[in-house]
């Protein structure tokens, strides 16, 4: 941003695995930044078992910031990430220990492809209605198919395998 770019001061947003990327720019640029927005406050060594990139002062408990760091007002946070945390992040578990056989099943099946794809952006879209009000087919479709085209699944997969043995 400022190299490249030239942009003395930026903002920044993350969700996801850009939530672990723009805590880090908070980190580390935070003189260069207006703001920073994250939806899900984790540290990169959330999967790690000890997490030394705890900000002082805030508390922590399984990976997330306790309740009591939220604000008035963000009491939904806390519930939506400890939902998310209970029912949806199975799949980020098979990526961290099991990326390359998750690969090979979605490599070998574009009807394995899409169904992944499809349960994912179902349970996002959740809290807006139905999967076609945030996606509709032509987007879905696409996107599974450039995974299963590209055979990227594995890459894709592996990223979180591969943040858990060097988060930095």
């Amino acid at each position: 941003m400022t190299e490249v770019l030239g942009y003395e001061k930026f903002a920044t947003a993350g969700g996801d695995w850009g939530a672990l990327v723009v805590g880090q720019l908070g980190h580390k640029y935070a003189d260069r930044l207006f703001g920073l927005y994250c939806h899900l406050p984790i540290q990169l060594s959330h999967y790690l078992a000890e997490h030394p990139d705890v900000p002082p002062g805030i508390a922590y408990s399984n990976g997330l910031p306790e309740p009591s760091v939220y604000g008035e007002g963000e009491e939904t946070w806390v519930a939506t990430n400890l939902d998310f945390f209970a029912k949806e992040s199975g799949y980020g578990y098979l990526h961290l220990t099991k990326p390359q056989t998750l690969a090979a099943a979605l490599n070998d099946s574009p009807a394995g492809q899409m169904a992944w794809i499809i349960e994912k952006r179902r349970t996002w879209a959740e809290a807006r209605g139905n999967i076609e009000s945030v996606w509709d087919k032509e987007h879905l479709c696409a996107t599974s198919t450039i995974y299963w085209a590209t055979q990227t699944s594995g890459s894709s997969a592996r990223f979180y395998n591969e943040v858990l043995m060097n988060p930095w």
